[in-house]
Parts: structure tokens; C-alpha cells; sequence
């Protein structure tokens, strides 16, 4: 089976795109303040959320460290852990503290 091109003279419609390829309309004024008055309202500082804690992988990083100031040698790894939190928790509080008195 042979196909024949079809020539199509498109020079009556150049530039011209169909409506579903155009952009929407832009929100009136009124609605985009509304808008974003409610993304406005949702947002939270963080300083108001308090302090952070940190994550198993610095706990485990820091109770390694603590193992290797004993020189290696052996202890209580679940005494090290909970060291390694309180140390860690301390120093989030710390910097919650000093961020609250900044105001940032």
C-alpha cells in the first residue's frame, strides 16, 4: 500500500495554538493574596517546633568515639550509648537555647 503526503497549507494559522495548549487564565488578585495568606498561616518557624534530637547514626558515631578515648578497651557498649545521647541531647539543647536568645 502507497501513501501519498498531504500537503497542508498552514500559513492562515501561524501562531496560533489550539485552547487546550494555552495557559490558564492568571488568578485574580484577590485570590492569589488569599492564597497565600493560607501558605502564610501554615507555616511554622523552627524555633517554635523545640529541640531537634539526634539520630541513631550520630548516637552510634558518638558512642564509637567514646569507646576509642577508653583506648578500646572493653566496656559496656549500652553504657556508651546512652553517654553518647545525653552528651548529644545536651548539645542540642544548647544550641536550641542560643537560637531562641537570638531570635533565628
Amino acid at each position: 500500500m502507497k501513501v501519498s503526503p498531504v500537503i497542508v497549507d498552514s500559513s492562515q494559522d501561524a501562531g496560533v495554538l489550539p485552547a487546550e495548549w494555552t495557559a490558564p487564565a492568571p488568578l485574580p488578585r484577590e485570590q492569589l493574596a488569599a492564597e497565600a495568606g493560607r501558605v502564610a498561616e501554615s507555616f511554622v518557624p523552627v524555633r517554635r517546633l523545640g529541640p531537634l534530637r539526634p539520630t541513631p547514626a550520630q548516637i552510634r558515631e558518638r558512642a564509637y568515639y567514646i569507646y576509642l578515648e577508653r583506648g578500646g578497651a572493653p566496656g559496656d557498649p549500652v553504657a556508651d550509648w546512652l553517654q553518647a545521647e545525653r552528651e548529644l541531647e545536651a548539645e542540642y539543647r544548647a544550641a536550641y537555647e542560643r537560637s531562641r536568645r537570638s531570635g533565628v
